[in-house]
């Protein structure tokens, strides 16, 4: 029963029991049904939904649903742990998730993979950008790493880690450069022909520019040598002329050589040490010159032992000044004059009078001969080779001069003196050894000897002068003497010089020179005595080469206690200069 808008009644009657059943309406209120039947269908929707949650077929049912009145929709299921089972395409948002990676689709059954990324893009994907450009967007992206670098990416569940390293192994570090581990081949091969050497890391081939530095293990022998690294194979080791075959001495165990690889033949490499030779300047690779040996630096990259020749040309130049001027320039130029440094110029002219040289134009420096004497006129000859020391302020002169010397340099000449000869009484030549009575010989078992008996008494020595005699040099009288009696005494004797010219008379005293005076001495007991005296006057004395002489020794009685009766003069030796 239900009521119309009039609120009259109206009646249904559905007739009771089984079998299809027909609605019956009562005359009065079948007009009012009528306009009642466009909005049953209407309220019976209402109904049932209110009454029945009936659900609503939205793509069937509906047209351009707008959901945006809607205070908020909730199209997927929500919760924050994933459905343990799913069929393909259902949809879940997992609240647990880190915002943007919410959403999971079931690709598979019972698999759900996550559809949204904090990247945005869209659908999933990724944005990738280089330098804030972007390169693409993509659901995948795929890191690569590549030679030099290692990789090590982690999931953390929550998020992808990429953390990117230098492979080590391949990348050479600043503390690698230092350690010089990349570039060191020490060869443990035990060959002094045939070396090998393993790298770190290992050196998968040659190539051009290679370098290495290589420590031998075992020192060359000369000749023919190769090096092999890391197996890849022998190479012929050469010096840095890519031809010549190292040299005894040019490899030495234990020491570092830099080798270059030039596409065939592995090359010493010269080292910069500072000294001469080689393209930086070493003499490594030089046979070792033993201890008196010097290396030298015989063109670009290669050395060789120094000749006299190469010691001497860097201190020789050719004058190009003039006579009593001089200069040259050495090469290589020296900066400064040196204390102790020698010097040779070829002169191009003769000097006249005193001279300089000038080397590189440092300045003229005097030469000076027999070290301080200025030099004459012809001391240097044109084309003469001139060998000079600078002292500080001077250069000396050590070569010869070039003027001819007026005298020849003395050779010492000794001359042995008879004893026994005349005696002189003072008044005239007395021979036999008498003087004044008293016999001035003596004999002593198997000696011989003189003796100065009485007052004044003289013994003479009479000789002749060598043809070459050099009457400018010292005459010295060397004489051995003793106390013939054993007592000891005190002793004094004069000497002096007198030579006799052709034509003289000779029973007349010649004139002897200024006396020479010996003493006083003491003797003790009859020991020997050797006694020099040294410059006897021959100056005043006239004497001369060839001429007859007469050495005069005498008894000298103006000391207290002469006791010469007992002196014994057992030998003299004259000593001279001839030229």
């Amino acid at each position: 029963m239900f009521r119309t808008r009039n609120d009259q009644a109206a009646h249904a009657t559905l007739p009771a029991g089984p079998g299809p059943r027909k609605l019956s309406l009562s005359r009065s209120g079948s007009a009012r049904i009528r306009r009642l039947a466009t909005a049953l269908p209407l309220f019976a929707a209402l109904c049932g939904s209110a009454a029945a949650q009936t659900q609503i077929d939205l793509p069937t049912q509906t047209k351009r649903v707008d959901f945006t009145g809607a205070s908020y929709t909730r199209p997927l299921k929500s919760g924050a742990t994933l459905p343990s089972t799913c069929n393909v395409g259902d949809m879940f948002f997992n609240t647990a998730a880190s915002p943007g990676l919410n959403i999971y689709a079931c690709t598979t059954a019972n698999t759900w993979t996550v559809e949204s990324s904090a990247g945005g893009g869209g659908g999933g994907s990724l944005t990738v950008e280089s330098n804030g450009t972007a390169v693409g967007s993509r659901p995948i992206a795929d890191i690569i790493t590549g030679t030099g670098l290692a990789s090590l990416i982690t999931d953390t569940g929550s998020q992808i880690n990429v953390q990117l390293n230098m492979d080590t192994a391949l990348v050479q570090t600043q503390f690698g450069e230092q350690a010089g581990t990349a570039l060191l081949c020490a060869s443990q091969t035990g060959s002094a022909t045939a070396y090998a050497c393993a790298m770190n890391p290992t050196a998968p081939s040659y190539a051009r520019g290679m370098l290495l530095h290589w420590v031998p293990d075992v020192s060359g022998v000369g000749g023919a040598a190769t090096m092999n690294v890391d197996t890849i194979g022998a190479k012929p080791i050469t010096l840095d002329d890519g031809a010549t075959n190292p040299a005894v001495g040019s490899i030495i165990a234990g020491k570092m050589y830099l080798l270059w690889y030039d596409g065939s033949v592995f090359r010493l490499i010269s080292t910069a040490s500072g000294g001469s030779g080689g393209s930086g300047g070493s003499t490594a690779f030089v046979a070792d010159p033993g201890t008196n040996g010097v290396p030298f630096r015989s063109g670009f990259g290669s050395a060789t032992l120094a000749t006299a020749a190469n010691l001497s040309s860097p201190f020789a130049c050719q004058d190009s000044g003039s006579a009593n001027v001089y200069a040259c320039s050495l090469s290589p130029g020296v900066s400064s004059y040196t204390i102790g440094t020698l010097y040779w110029f070829k002169a191009s002219n003769a000097n006249t009078g005193a001279s300089t040289i000038n080397l590189n134009s440092l300045g003229p420096v005097t030469i000076k001969k027999q070290f301080s004497q200025d030099l004459a006129a012809s001391d240097i000859r044109a084309g003469q080779w001139v060998l000079v020391l600078y002292d500080g302020s001077n250069m000396q002169m050590l070569s010869q001069t070039g003027s001819i010397s007026s005298s020849s340099p003395s050779a010492l000449r000794s001359k042995e003196l008879y004893i026994g000869g005349y005696n002189d009484s003072g008044s005239g030549w007395s021979p036999g050894g008498v003087v004044n009575g008293t016999t001035g010989f003596f004999s002593a078992g198997t000696f011989e000897f003189m003796q100065f008996k009485n007052t004044g008494a003289s013994n003479i020595w009479q000789f002749r002068w060598d043809a070459n005699w050099d009457s400018s040099q010292p005459v010295n009288l060397l004489l051995t003497l003793a106390d013939t009696a054993g007592s000891g005494g005190n002793f004094k004797l004069d000497f002096s010089v007198a030579c006799v010219a052709q034509g003289s008379n000779m029973y007349s005293v010649p004139p002897f020179g200024s006396t020479l005076s010996t003493g006083p001495f003491t003797f003790a007991g009859t020991n020997t005595k050797e006694i020099t005296l040294s410059g006897l006057d021959i100056a005043t004395s006239a004497c001369a080469p060839n001429l007859f002489t007469v050495i005069k020794a005498s008894r000298d009685n103006t000391i207290t206690s002469n006791s010469a009766d007992s002196l014994g003069l057992f030998s003299a030796t004259l000593v001279y200069s001839v030229k």
